[in-house]
C-alpha cells in the first residue's frame, strides 16, 4: 500500500509510504488530495488546480497516473464546475476511476449559485452525477467528503458534512457502463459531528456489511473510528 501526502513548504506531492520521495510534475495549490488504487497496479491521484479559458477563470480537477510517476497529469473532462478549495475523495468501481467534489452549479429557478456533491468518472462516458438532497445540506460552506466501496461490491457509500459541520451519507450503485445511480435521500450518520479542522476517511467492509469513518468528532482532539452499518 502507497501512502501520499503534500509538503507544506511548497505544495509538493509526495510519495510517503512505502519509501520517502517526490512525485514529479505534482505541485498544487490546493491541499486537497484523493487516490485511489484497482487493488493490484494502477491507481490515480486526483486534485484541483485554477484554470484560464477562453470562457474564464474556473477550477477544475487533474488526475495524475501512478504508474507513470514520471509524467504530467491530465484534465478531467466534466470537472470544470468544481467549487475552489473542494475536498477530494476517489474509489475504483471495478472498471473506472471516479473522483467527488464539490460542485457549484446556478440554480434553474434563482438563478443563483448552488453547490453539489458529484462524482464524475475519469474515463467512462458519464459527465457526473450529483448526489439528490446534497445541495440543502451545504449552503456555500466547504464539505469534507469521504468515500468507499466494498471490494466484490456494486455499492459506493459517499460520506460529507453539512454547514453545521454534521456528517451525512448516500450510496450509489456502481453501474456497467461507468455511471452511478444515487438513492434519492440523504441520510444523516448517527449525528456525527465533525471537528472544524478535521479531515474524514471511510474504509468499507463487506463481511459485516458496514463502513468505518475514520475523523475527529465534536470537540475532541484525537481520531475515533465510528461504525455506519449498510442499509
Amino acid at each position: 500500500m502507497c501512502t501520499y501526502g503534500v509538503f507544506e513548504g511548497d505544495s509538493s506531492v509526495w510519495l510517503l509510504s512505502p519509501i520517502v520521495m517526490p512525485l514529479a510534475n505534482a505541485t498544487i495549490p490546493y491541499k486537497s488530495i484523493a487516490a485511489a488504487s484497482d487493488g493490484n497496479k494502477a491507481g490515480r491521484l486526483f486534485w484541483q488546480e485554477k484554470r484560464e479559458g477562453v470562457d474564464g477563470t474556473y477550477f477544475q480537477l487533474k488526475a495524475k497516473d501512478l504508474q507513470a510517476r514520471d509524467d504530467g497529469a491530465v484534465w478531467v473532462e466534466g470537472t470544470k464546475d468544481s467549487k475552489e478549495g473542494t475536498h477530494i475523495a476517489a474509489f475504483y468501481d471495478g472498471e473506472d476511476f471516479w473522483v467527488i467534489y464539490q460542485s457549484t452549479a446556478e440554480d434553474d429557478n434563482s438563478g443563483e449559485p448552488r453547490d453539489f456533491i458529484k462524482a464524475v468518472a475519469l474515463t467512462g462516458t458519464s459527465q457526473g452525477n450529483i448526489i439528490p438532497g446534497s445541495s440543502d445540506k451545504l449552503n456555500g460552506r466547504i464539505a469534507r467528503i469521504a468515500a468507499c466501496r466494498a471490494e466484490n461490491s456494486d455499492r459506493v457509500c459517499v460520506y460529507f458534512t453539512d454547514q453545521y459541520n454534521k456528517l451525512h451519507r448516500s450510496w450509489a450503485k456502481c453501474n456497467q457502463d461507468s455511471t452511478l445511480t444515487f438513492q434519492k435521500d440523504v441520510k444523516d450518520v448517527k449525528g456525527l459531528i465533525i471537528n472544524t479542522k478535521c479531515g474524514l476517511a471511510a474504509l468499507a467492509s463487506s463481511l459485516d456489511k458496514r463502513n468505518v469513518i475514520y475523523a475527529v468528532t465534536g470537540t475532541n482532539t484525537k481520531i475515533s473510528h465510528n461504525s455506519d452499518k449498510w442499509e
